[in-house]
C-alpha cells in the first residue's frame, strides 16, 4: 500500500485535526454524552473548537453499540469488512482461542491504516497525539503516535 499522501495546510501551517471521543454507551452516566452535551455549553473550549472548525451533530453507527468497530470506523474510514474490528473480542474458529483488545484484533487487515499514523507517515514534521481511542495502543506500519495516551475500559 502506498502512502502518498498529500500534505494540506491552512496559512502556510499544517493543519490539526482534534477528533473527539463521546461514547454515549458510557457504564458511567457521569461521564456519557448526552445528544445535546454542546448546545448546553458547560464546555467552553470544545464550543469553540465546534464553532470555528467542522461539526456533524450525528453519526450513523456501523455496528450497533459496538465502541470498538464503530471507532475503527471513524479512525481509518473504513467499513468493518475492510478493517476486521468486529467486536472488543471474537473467536477465532482456527485457532480455536478469543482474541481479545490486542494487536492481533487491530491487525486483520495491515494495510488498513488509522488516521495517526497516515499523517505521521506523511512525513516531514508531522506528529500525531491519540489519548484513549480504542486501538491506538498498537504500532501501525511499525509507528505510533509521537504523543498517546493509552487506556481501555
Amino acid at each position: 500500500m502506498g502512502h502518498n499522501c498529500k500534505r494540506i495546510s491552512a496559512n502556510g501551517r499544517a493543519s490539526a485535526i482534534l477528533l473527539p471521543r463521546y461514547d454515549r454507551a458510557s457504564s458511567d452516566h457521569a461521564l456519557a454524552a448526552r445528544y445535546d452535551y454542546f448546545d448546553r455549553k458547560v464546555t467552553p473550549f470544545m464550543n469553540e473548537l465546534r464553532m470555528k472548525g467542522i461539526f456533524a451533530d450525528h453519526m450513523r453507527n456501523v455496528f450497533v453499540t459496538k465502541t470498538f468497530p464503530n471507532h475503527h470506523t471513524i479512525s481509518t474510514g473504513m467499513y468493518v469488512e475492510n478493517h476486521g474490528v468486529i467486536d472488543s473480542e471474537y473467536l477465532d474458529v482456527k485457532s480455536n482461542k478469543t482474541v481479545k483488545y490486542s494487536y492481533d484484533l487491530y491487525h486483520y487487515n495491515n494495510d488498513v491504516l488509522p488516521i495517526w499514523t497516515l499523517n505521521e507517515l506523511n512525513g516531514g514534521e508531522r506528529r500525531s497525539g491519540v489519548m484513549m481511542w480504542p486501538g491506538s495502543a498498537f504500532e501501525y506500519h511499525k509507528k505510533n503516535a509521537t504523543f498517546r495516551v493509552v487506556s481501555i475500559d
